[in-house]
């Protein structure tokens, strides 16, 4: 997040029954039951000298699938695993790059970061589509209204601490490891939450291969 974007005004939301909750939801939907959301949007999020693509992508959820800032979902793409044939893929996490008010403040959707995986080969330099990502590839391909399988959120170790809202919170990611304080800096500097007040400060560091590659600048 950029000085201009925490220094413009905050967006007032509606706060959620989450804020007074003690604990954070966890596991609500899991990998035999998982949740059907539909994609809003993807972005790419890099210029064209990136080494790499890396997508933002929006998940409207309804509601259904709350989380605290720092948690992850977990996401079953579409077909079926090639080392246990006849079942679905295995489930791969992501960091929630929004607030839980989401990127339309209202509490309805969930943001992920996701760099596209590929594999070229180092003696041809060919892309290798055997060896690809199977689910980075299927979440960048998608369009809006494609349907998406959730489950969780899982995850108590990243989250934001709030028990000082004057506290100093030191960041360090590389590439699409600012997901998870994405969704910090915005729960910080962008939300009008009357039930949470931040009044410390937060340092980013944010590593990147070029000025093309840099996320969320």
């Amino acid at each position: 997040m950029s000085v201009q974007q925490a220094s413009k005004s905050k967006v007032a939301v509606k706060p959620l029954e989450l804020e007074d909750a003690k604990e954070p939801p966890l596991n609500l939907y899991k990998p035999k039951e998982p949740y059907t959301a539909t994609i809003v949007s993807v972005e790419r999020l890099v210029g064209p000298k990136a080494p790499g693509e890396t997508c933002h992508i929006v998940i409207d959820h309804g509601g259904n699938v709350p989380y605290w800032e720092g948690q992850s979902y977990g996401i079953i793409p579409p077909g079926e695993n090639p080392k246990k044939p006849g079942a679905p893929h295995n489930v791969r996490l992501y960091s929630i790059a929004s607030t839980r008010y989401g990127d339309s403040f209202d509490g309805k959707t969930a943001s992920l970061c996701v760099r596209r995986a590929v594999y070229y080969d180092p003696e041809t330099g060919e892309e290798d589509p055997s060896k690809m990502g199977v689910c980075s590839n299927f979440l960048c391909d998608s369009k809006p209204g494609d349907k998406i399988r959730l489950t969780g959120p899982s995850g108590k170790v990243m989250l934001l601490p709030e028990d000082d809202p004057n506290a100093t919170h030191i960041m360090m990611a590389t590439g699409t490891g600012v997901a998870p304080f994405r969704a910090y800096l915005r729960r910080m500097f962008m939300e009008d939450v009357p039930t949470y007040k931040f009044g410390g400060l937060a340092w980013l560091f944010l590593g990147g291969a070029n000025t093309d590659s840099l996320l969320y600048d």
